[in-house]
């Protein structure tokens, strides 16, 4: 399960990936942290475990900061869009003033889209050749 906002009305909101105890996901933390690229913490503090088993266990979070409270994203309108693929979820935030062409044609090409707009990073296929089980 992919959570694009959660806690949006609680907390400062984030994504979240979940899975069950017989689908395991654990992201390697080397992928989402590398030098020169701006680092994406798992904000649920699981160690990028994506196991969801409440209230223990939260699920995955890897997320870019500063992540925001509801009213800030209220207040600053935009388009959240995600890519998912065999091997990855990406998940963008793109403020309003600066949607795509592509996205306005309903032709989206993520690989086109600025970086500073991806938010959340889920590198599944990776992770699971760098930190296989």
């Amino acid at each position: 399960e992919l959570d694009l906002l959660e806690y949006v009305n609680d907390l400062n909101s984030q994504t979240s990936f979940h899975t069950a105890e017989t689908n395991k996901c654990l992201l390697d933390p080397g992928l989402l942290n590398k030098p020169g690229c701006p680092p994406m913490p798992d904000l649920n503090r699981m160690e990028y475990n994506c196991v969801t088993n409440y209230p223990e266990d939260l699920g995955c979070a890897p997320n870019r900061l500063p992540v925001w409270p509801g009213v800030l994203w209220s207040e600053r309108p935009a388009v959240m869009a995600f890519e998912w693929t065999e091997s990855f979820v990406k998940v963008w935030r793109i403020p309003e003033a600066e949607i795509p062409e592509d996205i306005s044609a309903d032709k989206p090409h993520p690989d086109t889209w600025d970086d500073r707009w991806l938010i959340a990073y889920y590198p599944f296929a990776a992770s699971e050749i760098s930190k296989p089980g």
